[in-house]
């Protein structure tokens, strides 16, 4: 086949592409809507995983009418659900799956969903449903809409741009944070109702198995154990790091901050590390390299949530974890030995310059980061802690899910 007639054979798959994507968008707009559609954020995680939990066992108190499924990235988290009698499925282009989307009237996301070539497709599907952006954490760094200058191409920039602005409702902790997720999601109305996920970090040990998927259950029994033996919990939540940037620093440090909490008994750290992150690897074989039963690294693709409620300190750089964290009233400390390198890279929100409020200590050593996990913070740094907390969050009181139900129901199912 020659170089003219291949070009003439992608030309017509592309114009075929587009009369499809143009059709569904058509049925999108015009089925039926009784269902709600949560999206998986690339596993039963963030806060499609708590939304999805709480409408599974609660939606025939809202409309008898109504169904909740789950849009699995994978048959075996898809399976796995359906085993707790719950509505999974795996998310591919057949007739079933299409059908149930188009039917949607309402879709809840927590993350992008741009892994996919033919991701139009899933894209115009759900045209006709009210979308709602639950994003994984409160931004600490420039997301969304604000990174749509980096896209490569043409193809990559259209999809991430109907991404970000495809978004009918996006939902916030706060008037305080509200501007952040206004500029990750300029179309977007903001829902002050909070975050699902955070619901998990208040009251009783839940009851609801769903919610406990994706935990490492050994780790977490070691966490508990050795908190109620008296031991210090950490756990350590690096974000990712974006392409090009050197790692150096970074793998460095947390080679000299394990080293030293390994050596010490009455300290305990888990290793989070984000789900996207290309480094999982090299970060396994330092805490493999160490030995220790007091160095643990579940999944990255883990839930961090469950953790989060056995953790005496966090320890993170970059990430959103420790704004939710800070429900906890427990200690934060910042590790952050490849700061220059990261910012270059990816430019961040400082929430100590934000509020004028110093929120824990800032290390940039190994060294520094075990000693400052040592001992319990008090002081004029608890309330400096708690002061910004009540700027983040509106509520504090484990209902986000009900908010966010309420709302669904009242106003725009």
């Amino acid at each position: 086949m020659s170089d003219i007639d291949k070009k003439i054979r992608e030309a017509d798959r592309f114009a075929r592409n587009g009369v499809a994507v143009q059709s569904m968008m058509y049925a999108s707009m015009r089925a039926k809507k009784n269902k709600i559609a949560v999206l998986s954020p690339g596993g039963f995680s963030d806060n499609s995983k708590y939304i999805f939990a709480f409408l599974s066992n609660n939606i025939k108190k809202y409309r008898d009418d109504c169904e909740v499924f789950w849009l699995a990235h994978s048959a075996g988290e898809a399976d796995l659900l359906n085993s707790f009698g719950v509505e999974a499925i795996h998310f591919k282009y057949d007739g079933p799956v299409l059908q149930k989307l188009i039917e949607s009237k309402v879709c809840l996301r927590s993350t992008h969903h741009l892994g996919r070539v033919d991701y139009c497709m899933l894209q115009a599907s759900l045209v006709g449903a009210t979308n709602i952006q639950m994003w994984h954490g409160i931004p600490a760094k420039k997301v969304a809409y604000q990174l749509l200058k980096n896209r490569k191409n043409a193809w990559d920039f259209a999809y991430f741009a109907a991404d970000c602005l495809a978004n009918d409702y996006a939902i916030a902790e706060s008037e305080y944070v509200a501007p952040r997720y206004q500029e990750a999601f300029p179309n977007a109305s903001l829902l002050i109702s909070g975050s699902p996920r955070t619901d998990m970090l208040f009251g009783d040990t839940p009851d609801n198995p769903l919610l406990y998927l994706n935990t490492n259950f050994s780790v977490l029994q070691s966490m508990m154990d050795f908190r109620e033996q008296g031991g210090r919990v950490a756990l350590y939540c690096p974000t990712f790091r974006e392409a090009g940037q050197d790692r150096t620093s970074f793998l460095e440090g947390i080679r000299a901050f394990l080293t030293l909490t390994a050596k010490d008994p009455d300290i305990m750290v888990v290793v989070k590390n984000h789900r996207v992150s290309k480094d999982e690897d090299a970060i396994r074989e330092i805490v493999n390299g160490l030995g220790s039963s007091r160095i643990l690294m579940p999944a990255a693709a883990d839930d961090i949530y469950p953790y989060m409620r056995e953790t005496s300190v966090l320890v993170t750089d970059y990430s959103s974890s420790y704004y939710d964290f800070l429900l906890t009233g427990r200690d934060v400390v910042f590790f952050q030995p490849d700061r220059e390198e990261y910012t270059d890279k990816r430019p961040i929100y400082d929430e100590e310059a934000l509020s004028g409020f110093s929120l824990g200590p800032k290390t940039a050593d190994g060294e520094a980061a075990y000693r400052a996990i040592k001992e319990e913070q008090s002081g004029d740094l608890k309330v400096n802690q708690e002061t910004v907390c009540s700027k983040l969050f509106a509520h504090r009181d484990g209902k986000s899910c009900e908010r966010l139900a309420e709302k669904i129901f009242n106003d725009l199912y």
